[in-house]
């Protein structure tokens, strides 16, 4: 007879179940398809697709 952990007869068993976030384009350059999807909602909002990009490209910027 095995003793069974008490993950397994809850059903909370996950182990090697992952999902991976990145946001940040290390893993997968993701750029193109951000970039379509903030240019996709500005135009839904009826606002200049340009702007978000601007706006994310500033922060962090020192005023020239």
């Amino acid at each position: 007879m095995t003793e069974t952990s008490p993950a397994r007869t809850s059903g909370d068993d996950h182990s090697g179940t992952a999902v991976p976030f990145d946001v940040d384009g290390v893993l997968v350059d993701s750029y193109a398809a951000n970039r379509r999807i903030w240019d996709r909602w500005s135009l839904h909002h009826n606002l200049d697709p340009a702007e978000p990009h601007r706006a994310a490209t500033a922060a962090g910027r020192r005023p020239a």
